[in-house]
């Protein structure tokens, strides 16, 4: 699995109806990043995420089982970037 920039979802059950709470649920990927193990997983957030604060992400990758490793970038970049792409491409990847 290879995350960028995400999180689990912050849900207050209590705030929504059976079928919203089911779907926001199935869209979570603090539902199923405990199961990906023993299969590997990257995580890759940037230090000033300005839209997923970094500290969510250090939280999400606890959440995994190993196999895993959490990059930090520098910067306030959210998603995709150069540095992911290259990281991905010859670390992950190695063509």
């Amino acid at each position: 699995y290879i995350g960028v920039s995400t999180s689990a979802f912050e849900i207050e059950e209590d705030n929504f109806d059976g079928e919203t709470l089911k779907f926001l649920r199935s869209v979570d990927p603090g539902t199923y990043i405990r199961r990906i193990s023993p299969r590997p997983v990257w995580i890759f957030h940037a230090e000033g995420d300005e839209i997923i604060p970094f500290s969510m992400g250090q939280d999400f990758f606890g959440m995994a089982g190993e196999p895993k490793e959490f990059i930090a970038l520098n910067g306030s970049t959210h998603g995709m970037s150069s540095a992911v792409d290259d990281y991905v491409i010859y670390n992950i990847l190695k063509p």
